[in-house]
């Protein structure tokens, strides 16, 4: 995303970026335990409550902002 940004700056016609993983998932390997997501589900909860996590919060920010250094 850094990238991303550096080259917007300098006029570089981005459009688009993805992150990884919106929500926590299953992994073959590790299932549930792997938690990378943008927000945290409760596996545990019948209702998978979903919470955003900081890193939900400072991406907003960015893509609110435009901005990195927030």
């Amino acid at each position: 995303m850094s990238e991303a940004l550096d080259a917007i700056h300098d006029g570089i016609n981005i459009t688009g970026y993805s992150v990884w993983s919106l929500l926590d998932s299953f992994e073959w390997i590790f299932g549930y335990t792997s938690k990378y997501g943008l927000y945290q589900v409760d596996m545990a909860d019948p209702q998978r409550q979903r919470r955003p996590k900081k890193s939900a919060v400072y991406y907003s920010n960015v893509l609110r902002t435009r901005c990195r250094r927030l």
